[in-house]
């Protein structure tokens, strides 16, 4: 069986437009993990909350990789040597395969992709790059080990114009077209905003939500009669409630959702307008047929402007980016020490020790 790994709904969809597209093999087992990366994945996860349409009769089996690792997050939890045949044992039982015959993930250096990486140490890979971070030339190149594995890299044209790096592979990717992704996402919102606020930096910075909701009044004064708020920051797309009541208390009343497929969906919609500082979630929009532009601020006036996404502001968009890549390809955050632990650890000492 072929394990694909979705980290979010717009991961599925460009996986979805590339088996549609006829761009990986069609005769084949295939199975899908879905993965929530938020903060909190237990409150809110795309794939329980919203299941995609876009999925269905395209994947034998779908597991929730966050149950089965529970109470660990997928985002930061790398498992120690002793764990990982527990992990494995879950994910082959779910799916009732034992040979995994090939990985195809959405990155090479960052978890959990590079969880599964490190737990089918065999299986040929297949990379699909479809986070504006891929062109950063910040994000790191895959390890030798990893590097020689990958057969196959595919990649949405998230930046018009730009080349994307080779990220240590010995090949370029192959561009799946923007139509196709497009086309995998229909136009079945349950909402229908006409502007539609990409907020892609963490809401509860200082000055955050007086941005967001100065980014919704531009939308309305452009002609947008309904605003809403996508919640598209990786740690924070589950904290809805919290978000819409705060801005609310600011005067500005719009539906808050995280960027899920009702996202998805309603960016996909003729005629929005979508409106972010920068992020694969923005340019995501562009690509879906949304009206997408960058909040920017004029220098002289200090004023906050909108400024259509072309192949130069895409570009622009690119250094923002590193400081998040970084984040997700260090190291994972060591366990807390628990007693018990500790307690192992002085009794392996006691036993090495002389006398």
């Amino acid at each position: 069986m072929e394990l694909w790994l979705a980290d979010g709904p717009w991961t599925a969809a460009v996986m979805v437009a590339a088996i549609d597209a006829g761009l990986v093999d069609v005769d084949t087992d295939r199975v899908l993990l879905v993965a929530s990366c938020a903060e909190v994945p237990e409150v809110a996860h795309w794939w329980t909350d919203e299941p995609p349409a876009f999925l269905d009769g395209r994947f034998r089996a779908v597991l929730d990789l966050n149950a089965a690792m529970e109470p660990y997050h997928p985002a930061h939890y790398a498992p120690p040597s002793r764990n990982k045949h527990d992990l494995v044992d879950a994910i082959v039982a779910a799916f009732g395969a034992h040979d995994v015959t090939r990985l195809v993930v959405p990155s090479l250096t960052a978890r959990p992709a590079s969880t599964l990486l490190d737990l089918f140490t065999t299986s040929p890979v297949t990379l699909f790059s479809c986070d504006v971070a891929a062109w950063t030339r910040d994000l790191p190149p895959a390890p030798a080990s990893v590097a020689f594995r990958v057969t196959g890299h595919l990649a949405v044209p998230l930046v018009p114009g730009a080349r994307m790096p080779r990220l240590g592979l010995e090949f370029d990717p192959e561009e799946i077209p923007a139509s196709a992704v497009a086309a995998t996402v229909p136009d079945d919102a349950s909402i229908h905003p006409d502007g539609l606020v990409i907020a892609d930096t963490d809401p509860f910075l200082p000055d955050a939500l007086e941005r967001t909701a100065a980014a919704a009044a531009l939308l309305a004064a452009a002609g947008c009669a309904s605003v809403a708020v996508a919640l598209a920051h990786p740690g924070h797309d589950s904290r809805h409630t919290d978000v819409r009541l705060a801005l609310a208390a600011q005067g500005t009343d719009v539906d808050v959702i995280g960027w899920g497929p009702r996202a998805l969906a309603a960016a996909a919609r003729p005629g929005v307008r979508t409106l972010g500082a920068g992020s694969t979630a923005l340019l995501a929009t562009a690509m879906l047929g949304a009206r997408a532009a960058a909040a920017v601020r004029d220098a002289d006036t200090d004023a906050v402007m909108m400024r259509d996404i072309d192949d130069e502001a895409a570009a622009a968009m690119l250094p923002m980016h590193r400081q998040r890549v970084a984040a997700r390809t260090a190291p994972p955050t060591p366990s807390v020490p628990r007693p018990r632990g500790l307690r192992r650890i002085a009794r392996g000492l006691r036993r090495r020790l002389p006398g």
